[in-house]
């Protein structure tokens, strides 16, 4: 995984734990 990778995936994970929602993918999803 390159560092630009890894970085977009962490950046993610910070999003889905900051929405809190009953379904935290949904958004990403849509």
């Amino acid at each position: 995984m390159t560092d630009a990778n890894d970085q977009f995936f962490s950046s993610l994970i910070a999003e889905i734990k900051n929405y809190e929602g009953s379904d935290p993918l949904l958004p990403w999803l849509r």
